[in-house]
């Protein structure tokens, strides 16, 4: 039986947390003037929740700035009221803005008949922070009130990330661990759906037995899905949560669908771990 493949909407259950900030000035000195961020990158954007189990209104995708004008693609889904809303990970495009105030709007284009998003969010002065602000949609048979979002934009995941593993849920054995090495090359551009296409290697040192996997996926918000094929077959299946600075990968599962090593058909099949880029 292969392993459950954790993609799509599933990466929903991972929701962004709640943060607080403060900040503090002093001094008679003059003001700068206003720079307008640059906000093209991953992102996702939700209605606020402080913990799974998901629900509301869910977008991962892709932005891109220029000055103060703002496109993006986002996967789309409403998971409270699925059907009125067309099905999950519709694919909507967005236009918008940002004033000197840093103060981001998006509204999109017409979905489920005539139903529209409409996102505000204001961009603190490192935008791979978490915004606060708001998301409502409006019009048609697919409504929700204005209620509290949060949205984040998320470093690209270019780099080498190294730790361990330990074996994973389906495995719940005490050995069989080791030392893992994810190499990770992010496209700046994204695809049609909003989300940024992965390569790289995965090595593993599993007690006698070393292995090197290529991988390819996405990076589609706070996850990362990647799979590595044999023989035109995804024989390993790797999840990840990011950090918005991406200098962490905090929970990194890896499936395989065989025994990862024919030398030792006694290894876990299943790991997980964090890695620290380096």
């Amino acid at each position: 039986m292969r392993p459950m493949q954790l993609r799509g909407v599933a990466s929903a259950l991972l929701f962004l947390p709640l943060l607080a900030g403060c900040g503090s000035s002093g001094g008679n000195h003059p003001t700068p003037a206003p720079v307008t961020p640059d906000l093209s990158g991953n992102w996702q954007i939700q209605a606020a929740a402080a913990a799974p189990p998901a629900s509301g209104i869910l977008m991962l995708g892709a932005l891109t700035s220029n000055g103060a004008n703002v496109t993006g693609t986002f996967q789309f889904s409403d998971l409270n009221q699925v059907q009125a809303c067309g099905g999950l990970q519709q694919v909507l495009a967005f236009t918008g803005s940002i004033d000197a105030g840093r103060n981001l709007t998006l509204t999109s284009a017409p979905f489920a008949g005539t139903s529209v998003v409409k996102v505000q969010l204001a961009i603190p002065a490192l935008a791979t922070s978490y915004s606060a602000g708001t998301i409502e949609i409006s019009g048609g048979n697919c409504t929700e009130p204005s209620t509290a979002a949060l949205g984040s934009l998320f470093a690209p995941l270019t780099g080498v990330y190294a730790g361990s593993v330990l074996p994973g849920p389906s495995n719940p054995a005490t050995t069989g661990g080791g030392p893992a090495t994810l190499t990770l090359t992010q496209s700046s551009t994204p695809n049609s759906t909003g989300q940024f296409p992965l390569s790289g290697t995965l090595s593993l040192t599993l007690g006698s037995c070393s292995l090197s996997r290529a991988l390819t996926g996405n990076a589609n918000g706070i996850v990362a899905n990647l799979a590595g094929f044999t023989a035109g077959f995804d024989d390993v299946n790797l999840v990840t949560a990011e950090q918005p600075d991406g200098a962490k990968l905090p929970t990194v599962t890896i499936f395989f669908v065989n025994p990862p090593c024919p030398a030792d058909t006694s290894l876990p099949t299943s790991y997980t771990g964090a890695l620290t880029r380096q």
